[in-house]
């Protein structure tokens, strides 16, 4: 009985490979007209990002290892 599984699942598993595979349809992109093109004549326009903004700790607080020791941070006030 173990031997006419194992032969069936080997049969479905190449049955199940040996299927026909289906192509997805091929677009030509080449004739388009390109986008930054179409936007500049829309009158719209890209920048890049701001820097500015940010909300949360200042970059003089302790970090890594040494928050773990700075005794007014709070990963240094727990126990275990």
């Amino acid at each position: 009985m173990k031997k006419f599984a194992f032969a069936a699942m080997v049969a479905f598993a190449l049955v199940g490979c040996s299927s026909s595979p289906t192509t997805a349809p091929v677009e030509d992109k080449s004739a388009t007209t390109d986008p930054a093109a179409t936007t500049a004549a829309a009158g719209t326009t890209t920048r890049p990002a701001t820097t500015g903004g940010v909300a949360g700790a200042s970059t003089g607080a302790a970090t890594g290892a040494a928050a773990l020791k700075d005794p007014n941070n709070i990963l240094s006030k727990r126990e275990v």
